[in-house]
């Protein structure tokens, strides 16, 4: 299976099914995605009160991507 970012689109039809009180289950069936592509999802991006923002989602996913990940010994602390 490839890996695909969510679309905005994708993040829309999340945000409204939530509100409209459907589970990540549901959510991930009407979008043909894994459950825990949802769950993901929702965690990274929830505020603080559980509320789901698409668009501050979106914009917190590009700029992870754009920061990428940094190497395990710079993470912790240590000198490479």
């Amino acid at each position: 299976m490839s890996h695909k970012h969510l679309t905005i689109e994708e993040r829309e039809v999340i945000a409204e099914m939530i509100f409209a009180g459907y589970n990540n289950t549901e959510i991930a069936k009407q979008l043909n995605r894994s459950p825990s592509t949802i769950g993901r999802e929702l965690k990274r991006n929830q505020d603080s009160r559980k509320k789901y923002s698409a668009s501050k989602a979106d914009r917190k996913s590009k700029r992870r991507r754009k920061e990428g990940k940094l190497p395990w010994s710079v993470n912790n602390g240590q000198k490479t």
